[in-house]
């Protein structure tokens, strides 16, 4: 398998995100899951930014930890944009009860996941795609992936 360009923004001023790690995890879902990966960009935001997204591409006015678009035309290598909302991240590593790299971690599985062509859009499905993040999540190293900024003053 060729070397997966990826490209990482961190739009959001009070996280810092770890590039090394996040691109271990997509070679990592590259190998095991067998497909050829071209380009990922990863763009780190906010909540507002993600909705905003959300109501152009989706026409739904809600908050969301992930929108995930292939660039890519059907069998070629995968060429997707990521973004993920670290307000989301937090918001619901504080409901879940787990650490917020946790989360982190997991939803950036569950975007590459989507970019490769993995659905969630009903039950089975569902069920299919989050049996396989946790199964990568046991399987990868993702400390330090996501981690407050020390000069940052609100939580």
């Amino acid at each position: 398998m060729s070397d997966i360009e990826t490209i990482i923004y961190n739009q959001h001023p009070e996280y810092i995100i770890d590039e090394r790690i996040i691109k271990k995890i997509i070679r990592f879902l590259q190998q095991i899951e067998q497909t050829e990966i071209k380009k990922l960009t990863i763009i780190i935001s906010t909540d507002q930014h993600l909705n905003r997204l959300k109501q152009e591409f989706y026409d739904q006015d809600v908050l969301t930890d992930t929108i995930s678009f292939n660039l890519n035309e059907p069998d070629e290598p995968v060429d997707g944009e990521i973004y993920i909302s670290a307000d989301r991240i937090v918001a619901n590593a504080k409901k879940y009860e787990i650490k917020s790299e946790r989360e982190f971690a997991n939803v950036l599985i569950h975007s590459v996941l989507h970019t490769i062509g993995y659905e969630d859009g009903d039950d089975q499905s569902r069920k299919k795609m989050f049996a396989l993040q946790e199964k990568y999540l046991a399987e990868i190293e993702y400390q330090g992936i996501f981690t407050k900024r020390e000069d940052s003053e609100n939580e």
